[in-house]
């Protein structure tokens, strides 16, 4: 009396199936699909074929809800006109809810759902299709407790367009390229859709391009001759306008409007201000220290530090360094500004920034702590005098000198190596005149 099934998908995953729905032919291959939802939430698609549909699926979605209850699938027919089936997946059993609305194409549903999804508001979780208001689309369906809404279906129109890069250097003779991405009201790829352009300035031309299956079409372009200055590309994509900046050569990157220091102890904090920048990587920090170990003029500049840059911008910005734990001393400071092409200029701080004297006499926890094998310690004179800092271990017992002479008043710091020292607790102790001081550290190795 009953045949056995002609076909039997022993998957684990379908265990508790939600409902299940014999779609039309989501991906174009002329086999209808079959589509159903399970007890872990995730809606499963399986492509028709000459021998049925594979014991795996294709094509799998977690769509957003409740997590405890299950989703239900339907297909909403031909919703945008394309040839492909298309899909509905309500979030969850309810009287009122959200579907998500899937569109077949040649590569089935693909990433929908996760990038983008269309989503239908106040749904019911019963849901069906037809052409309710004969305009030869099928329309999404659904039937609630009190109402019957119809939510009409419409071929794909253009809605967005994105371009990249907005801006963009160029320093040599080369192609100039600028994507521009098309996608419906439905949030897919407009393919075949025509994108005319202008170009006005250095290198004018005026040309079409038509978008891929992507929605992608691209401008290029590569000048005769290279010529200093701008060219601003008008895109213009159905209804839609847009514009991009192509700027040749490397005019000056980066317009400083001010560049000033303050200090703060043994601190210098440094800060700066743009109005444009160009093509800009950031700003390499440059010190140069006056200080009886060397002069200004010898041109010993060292790299202290790097502050990015914020590209390529019209905006005003403004960027701040802090010099930390120096010593009493004179110091020039300088920007190099770097380009993401390797070029470069200075901007030098007109005055040169002095560290006085504190007013107190201090030992300062060393840094970092713990360590191996190198540390810091800091130390402040108010006047001049004979220092002495010694290191003892967790008995008391006297290990290292790390100082004992005349100091002058000021900003110190000592680097000390406890290469020879085992791991464990120490002391170091600072005596100047009536001052004493003691601090721990810990080795670490």
């Amino acid at each position: 009396m009953f045949e056995p099934p002609e076909i039997d998908i022993q998957n684990p995953l379908i265990n508790g199936v939600g409902n299940l729905t014999i779609m039309n032919d989501v991906n174009g291959d002329s086999f209808d699909d079959l589509m159903m939802t399970h007890v872990f939430r995730t809606v499963l698609l399986y492509y028709g074929s000459t021998n049925g549909p594979s014991q795996n699926p294709d094509w799998s979605f977690y769509p957003p809800g409740d997590p405890g209850r299950l989703p239900l699938c339907y297909s909403s027919g031909d919703f945008n006109g394309d040839g492909f089936n298309d899909a509905l997946v309500s979030d969850y059993l309810g009287v009122y809810s959200n579907s998500t609305l899937l569109f077949g194409s040649n590569l089935g549903f693909g990433n929908q759902g996760y990038e983008n999804p269309y989503v239908l508001d106040s749904c019911s979780s019963y849901m069906s299709y037809g052409d309710v208001n004969g305009d030869g689309f099928d329309d999404a369906l659904t039937v609630g407790d009190y109402f019957i809404s119809a939510y009409y279906g419409a071929a794909d129109t253009i809605q967005t367009m994105t371009i990249a890069p907005k801006f963009a250097l160029h320093t040599q003779k080369e192609e100039a390229c600028c994507s521009v991405k098309v996608k419906s009201q439905y949030y897919l790829p407009m393919k075949n859709s025509t994108v005319s352009f202008e170009i006005v300035g250095v290198n004018p031309r005026a040309d079409s391009v038509v978008t891929n299956s992507n929605g992608i079409a691209k401008i290029t372009y590569t000048p005769a001759v290279l010529l200093p200055g701008t060219d601003t590309i008008f895109i213009n994509c159905g209804r839609l306008t847009d514009t991009a900046i192509v700027t040749w050569d490397s005019p000056t990157p980066v317009e400083l409007l001010g560049f000033n220091s303050s200090t703060s102890g043994k601190e210098v904090i440094l800060k700066w201000l743009t109005s444009t920048e160009l093509n800009n990587s950031g700003f390499e920090i440059q010190r140069a220290i006056e200080n009886g170990k060397w002069k200004i003029e010898s041109g010993k500049w060292s790299k202290i530090g790097f502050v990015n840059g914020d590209g390529t911008t019209n905006v005003p910005r403004e960027y701040s360094f802090t010099d930390r734990n120096l010593e009493t001393g004179k110091y020039k400071y300088r920007l190099k500004q770097l380009d993401f092409n390797g070029n470069f200029e200075y901007f030098e701080l007109a005055e040169v920034v002095s560290i006085g004297i504190p007013d107190k006499y201090d030992l300062s926890q060393n840094y970092p702590n713990p360590f191996n094998p190198v540390t810091t310690i800091n130390y402040d004179l108010p006047s001049d005098g004979i220092v002495t800092i010694k290191v003892y271990d967790i008995l008391g017992r006297e290990l290292k000198t790390l100082v004992n002479e005349m100091k002058t008043a000021g900003y110190h710091k000592i680097l000390f190596n406890a290469a020879d020292l085992a791991s464990g607790a120490y002391f170091y102790r600072m005596t100047v005149g009536e001052f004493v001081s003691m601090k721990k550290f810990v080795v670490l190795k």
